[in-house]
């Protein structure tokens, strides 16, 4: 099945503060595809694991700081629940998180 990652990030964040990057997938987008292939007896959703590189610019925070997340993706055509990563810049000027 095709679905599509969504994820949605501020455009600026403040040194040393927490910044929300929220990933939904969704059964509908513009984007390029996201190809899933349930392997086994999922009868309702498959699990996704979603891993995010923080490099060397950020770091994870909040009392969940593990860098990578599960996404249940309903086997139906709907979107999924999102998830949420914190991330705290370490150092000024422009990065990129991956």
């Amino acid at each position: 099945m095709d679905r599509f990652p969504v994820i949605q990030v501020q455009d600026t964040v403040v040194l040393n503060e927490d910044c929300p990057v929220e990933i939904i997938i969704k059964a509908h987008g513009a984007s390029e595809p996201l190809h899933i292939t349930a392997e086994g007896a999922y009868l309702h959703d498959v699990p996704v694991q979603i891993t995010i590189d923080k490099g060397e610019a950020f770091e994870i925070t909040g009392k969940d700081v593990k860098y990578y997340k599960t996404i249940d993706v309903p086997l139906e055509e709907k979107d999924s629940d999102s998830i949420v990563f914190l991330l705290r810049a370490k150092n000024p000027g422009i990065q990129r998180v991956c």
